[in-house]
């Protein structure tokens, strides 16, 4: 995991692989790390410095944990089902399932919290769409993603302020979506 700057500067970066060895989506509450496991079906949390404090398990929701975030109002976890299951399920951070979300697509990736329109961004990895919620997750608007801007294969996201960031792993670039007039 790296902390890195908007400008791409690397602050400091720890290794989750002797807890989590197959990670894929990471978030913050600002105290502990989230990263979640694929191979362990369960979301591990570290100390920002990278300690490992525990986990848990979420193989009754999902099989393929993938994206997730974190929602400062409700101080939840949100993990997208990755296994093509079209839910966001909402956990709070001991683990304990507060309820589960249908969502459209067909395999989503990642998943952002926008604190500045309180909803949440899903990258789809099956439709190429970046899809906008609000926090009940209900549908407000989509675009195409990755591919259509000439990248290919997103994966995760983040939103900061105005942007919305995808991954595109096998580019090997992170693609920059302008939010400015998106749905509030």
């Amino acid at each position: 995991v790296y902390l890195i700057t908007t400008g791409g500067a690397t602050l400091s970066s720890f290794s989750v692989l002797a807890n989590s060895p197959t990670p894929i989506g990471v978030t913050t509450d600002g105290t502990s790390v989230w990263v979640t496991d694929t191979s362990g079906i369960q979301v591990d949390e570290y100390t920002p410095a990278g300690a490992y404090v525990g986990s848990f398990d979420v193989s009754a929701n999902t099989t393929f944990p993938e994206g997730i975030a974190f929602n400062p109002n409700t101080g939840n976890l949100y993990v997208v089902d990755g296994a093509g299951g079209n839910v966001v399920i909402e956990y709070n951070t001991n683990g304990t399932l507060v309820t589960t979300y249908p969502i459209n697509g067909s395999s989503p990736d990642g998943i952002a919290y926008d604190p500045i329109r309180n909803s949440y961004w899903i990258y789809d990895s099956g439709t190429d769409t970046v899809t906008h919620y609000d926090t009940s997750f209900t549908f407000l608007e989509a675009f195409p993603g990755t591919v259509n801007a000439g990248f290919s294969n997103g994966e995760g996201l983040a939103v900061i302020g105005d942007v919305c960031y995808v991954m595109a792993t096998s580019s090997v670039s992170v693609v920059m979506f302008d939010l400015t007039g998106a749905v509030p």
